[in-house]
C-alpha cells in the first residue's frame, strides 16, 4: 500500500515538475517528514527533469542542487553537503546578481554545515558574506540582515574568548 502511495506521489511530482512554478513541494514534505532518502530521491528526478528542459546554469538547478546539500546536512553526510552546496553557488554567480539573496542563503547553508563541524572560522566567513549580501540587497532593519550581523559579532566575540 505505502509504495503504491509514493508511487502516486512520484508520477504526481513529475506532473507538477512538467507543469507548475511549485516544483519543491514533495520533496519539502519528505524532508519535513524526515524521510530524507526520498526527499532525496525527488531531488533527483527533479534535476533529470531540469536536466531535459533547462540550461545547466538555471537559477532552479541551483536551488535544487542546494536544496540537496540541506538534505545531506540533516543525513550528517557533510562533504556531501558542503560539495551540493557548492555546486549552487556555482551557478548562482552565474545567473544571479552579485548580492541576490539566494547567494546569501547558499552561503548561510553552507555556514551552517561548518557550524555543525565546529569549523568556527569557515563559520565566520560564510556567516560574513551572507550578512554582507543581505545588508546589501535587503533593507538595514530586515530579519535576515539582524540575525546575520548578530551572529557575526557573537562568532567574532567567541573567537577572542577563545
Amino acid at each position: 500500500m505505502q509504495g503504491l502511495f509514493y508511487q502516486r506521489v512520484s508520477s504526481y511530482f513529475i506532473f507538477i515538475y512538467k507543469h507548475s512554478s511549485r516544483l519543491r513541494i514533495i520533496p519539502i514534505i519528505c524532508n519535513y517528514q524526515k524521510k530524507y532518502s526520498e526527499a532525496l530521491n525527488f531531488y533527483e528526478k527533479a534535476l533529470t527533469i531540469y536536466d531535459k528542459q533547462l540550461p545547466s546554469d538555471h537559477p532552479k538547478v541551483a536551488g535544487c542542487y542546494n536544496n540537496i546539500g540541506v538534505v545531506h546536512r540533516k543525513l550528517e553526510q557533510y562533504d556531501l553537503a558542503i560539495e551540493y552546496h557548492h555546486r549552487a553557488l556555482e551557478i548562482r554567480f552565474k545567473a544571479l546578481s552579485v548580492y541576490h539573496p539566494n547567494i546569501a542563503l547558499t552561503y548561510k547553508n553552507i555556514g551552517i554545515v561548518h557550524e555543525t563541524k565546529g569549523e568556527w572560522e569557515q563559520v565566520l566567513t560564510n556567516y560574513k558574506k551572507t550578512a554582507t549580501i543581505y545588508g546589501h540587497s535587503l533593507s538595514s532593519q530586515h530579519s535576515c540582515v539582524v540575525l546575520f550581523r548578530e551572529r557575526e559579532r557573537n562568532l567574532c566575540e567567541k573567537k577572542i574568548n577563545s
